[in-house]
């Protein structure tokens, strides 16, 4: 079992910018510096602030690894992750634990409206991986 998180302070939803069409990586990292520079506790990265459902994979990774890069354990690096389906959410959430995230910030599934049981199943089946604790 994860141990319980209890997060306080000041977090940033970050948004993910583009400078013609590609990912704004000096961009990214300029905004990050920014953020620790003036005492945030986290950032939450890849949540509808960050564009997460109209990024590629590919843009995906290479915006956590700028933000562990960046963070060095200063800040909280919470993940934005979810998808219509459970196992491409568990995908997700296992992806931002390989690449160094401090949690995860999981959203329901959307447009195919589960029921409550659904929904419970849902996240009992992404906690019971024990990966990252959920937010």
């Amino acid at each position: 079992m994860l141990p319980q998180m209890k997060l306080s302070g000041l977090f940033t939803a970050m948004c993910t910018p583009f400078r013609a069409g590609r990912l704004d990586e000096e961009g990214l990292r300029d905004n990050l510096r920014f953020q620790i520079r003036h005492d945030v506790d986290g950032v939450l990265i890849l949540g509808t602030t960050g564009e997460h459902p109209t990024l590629s994979e590919a843009e995906c990774i290479r915006v956590i690894e700028i933000t562990v890069e960046e963070a060095k354990g200063r800040i909280h690096v919470m993940v934005g992750a979810g998808a219509n389906s459970t196992e491409a959410t568990i995908a997700e959430v296992e992806r931002a634990h390989d690449l160094g995230a401090d949690s995860v910030n999981i959203v329901a599934p959307y447009y195919n409206r589960p029921t409550q049981k659904g929904l419970f199943h849902h996240f009992e089946a992404i906690c019971a991986k024990e990966l990252l604790p959920v937010c």
